[in-house]
């Protein structure tokens, strides 16, 4: 989009629709994982990994200037922190839908440069009030958070004394006895032979002698961490400007999903669970390249549905 300013250099602008950008698909990787509000620090360097460039607070006050129902800025209250600011949505958008509007959101911000520039021909620069004077302490929890449904089961009922004396009591049809006929007719029932069933009790021995070994403990412990990788690279890819294939260096995405799991997780583990996502989903879907000291990986094709079906 051409962006002509008499004054301001369009590059000025291109690099705030970058960090729009940036900042939007962070917000949905944590929000992907976390019903609260981020450190906006936090947003911001995440974002600024991801484009290689760093992003200030001033930058995030530019957009605002333009853009000012973009986002809420308040303080940690919860921590009663006023050092630390957190970055939320407007209240008009919940979390779930967050990442259905990102697109139209962006769209948005496109618009409102277009129309900064036409209402300010003659600035020199895109003026904005302190953080202080934007930041707003919101009484009510914001964005909305995802509760989960409540149980319909009801509290467990009282019980008499009468009726737990009787629970207690053992079942007379424990104890009857049971001629050598009727448990070799449970044998037969069971359709294996005693000698079979000795030869299976010791196959499944075998086997989990296997998974007991330390490299089938540490490939079932990343094995468990593919879908919500997966789901942060799903969401890191789908965010970016539409086109056949995206590559992302895999130092930097690997940082970025770091930061975005809910739970701590070292590089070389998601490094390793990367390679096995591009092992599980194949060729067509992502690729892991290395040229001249450089790896990348080359995200094609993504399908939530069918992928999970296959990492599941």
């Amino acid at each position: 989009m051409a962006i002509d300013h008499k004054v301001i250099k369009e590059e000025v602008f291109q690099d705030l629709i970058k960090f729009f950008t940036a900042i939007e698909t962070n917000l949905n990787l944590h929000y992907s994982n976390h019903t609260i509000d981020p450190s906006l620090n936090k947003i911001l360097d995440s974002a600024a990994r991801l484009i290689g460039r760093r992003i200030t607070t001033e930058d995030l006050l530019c957009i605002l200037q333009i853009y000012p129902n973009a986002y809420a800025i308040r303080y940690n209250n919860k921590d009663n922190d006023h050092s630390e600011y957190l970055l939320s949505l407007p209240e008009s958008i919940p979390v779930n839908t967050f990442n259905q509007c990102i697109p139209s959101r962006k769209e948005q911000f496109l618009k409102n440069i277009n129309t900064w520039v036409a209402m300010n021909k003659n600035a020199s620069e895109i003026t904005y009030p302190s953080i202080g004077q934007i930041v707003r302490k919101q009484n009510n929890a914001s964005p909305s958070k995802i509760h989960k449904p409540q149980s319909n089961t009801s509290s467990p009922t009282k019980v008499s004394k009468s009726e737990l004396i009787n629970g207690m009591k053992n079942d007379s049809s424990k104890f009857v006895f049971r001629s050598k006929d009727e448990h070799a007719e449970k044998e037969k029932n069971n359709g294996l032979s005693l000698l079979e069933r000795i030869r299976l009790k010791e196959k499944l021995k075998n086997e989990q002698k296997v998974k007991d070994t330390p490299e089938m403990k540490y490939h079932m412990y990343i094995q468990c961490k593919l879908v919500p990788i997966y789901d942060i690279l799903f969401h890191i890819h789908r965010s970016q400007d539409k086109q056949q294939y995206k590559s992302y260096p895999l130092s930097k995405l690997i940082s970025m999903i770091e930061d975005s799991l809910d739970y701590p997780t070292s590089q070389s583990e998601i490094k390793d669970a990367v390679y096995l996502l591009e092992k599980k989903l194949g060729s067509d879907k992502i690729q892991i390249l290395s040229r001249g000291g450089v790896t990348a990986i080359k995200v094609i094709e993504l399908d939530r549905d069918s992928d999970l079906k296959v990492l599941k």
